[in-house]
């Protein structure tokens, strides 16, 4: 213990050291901390001056020039005006970041370098002019300067990064000088006050969210350098027509995805790579459908044959659009394709969909009635979350997902049926279905996620499968009420298995509940056999619709054996094998039995059908002699033999020679 303290203080002792090592080395001048720089110049590192109007930098500090504002050195400062001498190069990451009163500053022709975060937040700045030395407009450099109205970007910038002028709701236009080649990702996202913009020549690159919720925007011209459109133009609902120009190779699957307003995109006829049909904007080369605009212009559309996927986003917003009729050769359809279109009120898909992704028809209000073709294995995460217009829908035997929350709020969906081929239904998959008033849950469901059925206020039972292994919280029989939190909907049963997950939910939450018995089948007719052989024997009967299985049983040593147990009622007839060959008596009875989980409820057995295998085959047959007249035949004993019977073909059929009825007479002769 003691040397654990005497360490502690050595530790202490040690970072109080450095601690003064770096306040020493901290020199001031007035209002201002600063440190001397390798070359000798000075760089301002802390203003501690909070409550100045008014602040001018000093040019020189002890006849050292001042070069440079450090990161964060002004940050969060409440001064109105401040100076920049000449002299300065560079202002740091930061340097008057939140400085929200400033109202007025001046950036001198020498400097170089502004950081990232430089000016971000002075809410107070109207405007501002960055001298011709700046080649580069940083990252976030002036994000939230609500207030700034007017900007001039010199012709020495070449690059315009990431977030520079976001949410300068206040900014009206904006001129990007020829030399400019890429615009950063939401450089001028949430602008909200844009209203045009000059793109020049030289850019090759608009990054995603550059025009963002521009909402005022409402044209804009796209250079002929111009290679690649990220999602720059989402949500900018005033825009109503855009041309994409020949040089254009890749368009963004959502780049205009939200423009409400937008009836047109033209494409450059020279352009090989896009093409424009009604509005809608195709990627040639890959057949791809990569946008659809407002959807104002056409209420029905039908997707060119040649597409086989559409993209994210795709058709996101179109409001007006009433129905779409999908090709077949699509097999993807992307997240968010049909996003909030509350006017879509029917759609086609085609069997060679393979899946249905998240988001794909969320809160498409209108949408009546579905059906999701055969090859569809999966229904993703709110797939029709907020259709409160679906009654009904059909599900193939091809799914074996549903995802959380895919058919959330579907009020007006009034009954189900999930296939046999569904393993798993997520959280929250039916919630709010408060018009459900039955759903069978298939034999071969595992899992049921939590709240997959809450408020479903009129879903008053539900029949469990024994194959469900986990229910999760409050997965059906519960309601919310406000007043009171969680609430049982009343008079909700559950029907169940005995000793299974569903038995176990039913008690764990105090709902009352019903064990399934198993029904007793009718019984098998038309048992008969169908073929015998030495050594097996082949049994046969009719089908039986209400059955399971079946069960067949053989009378051994004075009592009756299972030999088989067939679980299909589509099998009809079964082969017994290992018998003994030329053996009379064997006898065989078959009943059905019908399975309800883990309880089994059999038939009456049918009549006991008997049966005689028969003998090996004869060995050794041949001619031994023969004379003019007549011709002796000769063959091995058969050891499962009693006699034999030998046939002679004349005209044009056999006809039986001789029966004998021992089995040691091994010759005849034919005369």
């Amino acid at each position: 213990m003691k040397v654990k303290k005497w360490l502690l203080g050595l530790v202490t002792f040690a970072a109080m050291v450095v601690i003064c090592a770096v306040c020493a080395s901290a020199e001031t001048y007035g209002d201002f901390e600063y440190s001397v720089r390798d070359d000798g110049t000075v760089e301002i590192t802390n203003h501690i001056g909070w409550e100045a109007e008014k602040v001018d930098i000093p040019e020189k500090i002890d006849g050292k020039s001042v070069t440079s504002i450090g990161n964060y050195a002004f940050i969060g400062n409440s001064f109105t005006n401040v100076t920049i001498p000449n002299g300065v190069t560079n202002i740091g990451i930061g340097a008057f970041d939140n400085c929200r009163k400033l109202i007025s500053i001046s950036i001198p022709n020498c400097v170089t370098s502004i950081g990232d975060y430089a000016f971000s937040s002075c809410y107070g700045l109207t405007r501002i002019t960055i001298p011709e030395s700046v080649k580069i407009i940083s990252e976030f450099v002036f994000s939230d300067c609500r207030n700034l109205t007017n900007i001039r970007i010199p012709g020495s910038v070449t690059s315009i990064c990431k977030g520079a002028f976001r949410g300068c709701t206040s900014l009206t236009s904006i001129t990007i000088p020829n030399g400019v080649t890429s615009i950063g990702g939401s450089a001028f996202d949430g602008c909200v006050s844009l209203t045009s913009v000059t793109i020049p020549n030289s850019v090759t690159r608009i990054l995603g969210d550059t025009f963002r919720d521009c909402t005022n925007l409402t044209s804009v011209t796209l250079p002929e350098s111009l290679t690649y459109i990220g999602s720059a133009f989402e949500g900018c609902t005033s825009l109503t027509s855009i041309t994409i120009p020949n040089s254009v190779t890749y368009v963004d699957v959502y780049a205009f995805a939200g423009c409400t307003s937008l009836t047109e995109i033209k494409v450059a006829v020279e352009n090989p790579n896009y093409v424009s049909v009604n509005g809608v904007l195709y990627n040639k080369s890959r057949t791809v459908l990569i946008c659809y605009p407002a959807g104002k212009k056409d209420k029905n559309y039908k997707i060119p044959d040649s597409v086989t996927e559409i993209g994210r986003y795709a058709f996101k917003g179109c409001t007006s659009l009433t129905s779409i009729t999908i090709p077949n050769g699509v097999t993807s359809i992307g997240e968010s394709a049909f996003d909030g279109c509350t006017s879509l009120a029917s759609v086609t898909i085609p069997d060679s969909v393979m899946s249905i992704a998240r988001f794909t028809f969320y809160y498409c209000t209108s949408l009546t009635s579905i059906t999701i073709p055969n090859g569809v294995t999966n229904i993703g995460e709110s797939a029709f979350e907020g259709c409160t217009s679906l009654t009904s829908i059909t599900i193939p035997n091809s799914v074996t997902d549903i995802d959380d929350s895919a058919f959330s709020g579907c009020k007006s969906l009034t009954s189900i049926t999930i296939p046999g081929s569904v393993t798993s239904i997520g959280y929250w998959a039916f919630y709010g279905c408060t018009s459900l008033t039955s759903i069978t849950i298939p034999n071969g469901v595992t899992s049921i996620g939590d709240y997959a059925f809450f408020g479903c206020t009129s879903l008053k039972s539900i029949t469990i499968p024994d194959s469900v292994k986990n229910i999760g919280e409050h997965a059906f029989g519960y309601n919310y009420n406000y007043d009171n939190g969680y609430k049982k909907i009343d008079n909700f049963k559950i029907f169940c298995y005995s000793g299974t997950a569903g038995e176990q939910y039913a008690k764990d939450n105090g709902f009352d509940y019903e064990l399934i018995t198993a029904e007793k089948p009718a019984n098998v007719t038309g048992f008969k056999v169908k073929s015998i052989f030495s050594t097996n024997v082949t049994l046969q009967w009719n089908k039986n619709a209400n059955a399971s299985g079946y069960e067949i049983e053989q009378y051994k040593d004075g009592k009756w054996v299972n030999v088989a147990k067939i679980t299909s009622n589509a099998t009809t007839s079964y082969t017994v094998k290992g018998l003994a060959a030329g053996t009379a008596g064997y006898q065989f009875r078959i009943r059905a039995y019908r399975a309800e989980g883990k309880n089994k409820a059999y038939s009456s057995y049918s009549a006991t059908v008997k049966v005689n295998t028969n003998p090996y085959g004869v060995g050794g047959f041949k001619c031994s002699s023969k004379t003019s007249t007549s011709v002796t035949l000769k063959w091995n004993k058969g050891t499962t033999a009693s006699g034999y019977q030998l046939q002679q073909y004349k005209d044009g059929k056999w006809v039986t020679i001789y029966t004998g009825t021992k089995a040691t007479n091994t010759s005849l002769t034919v005369k």
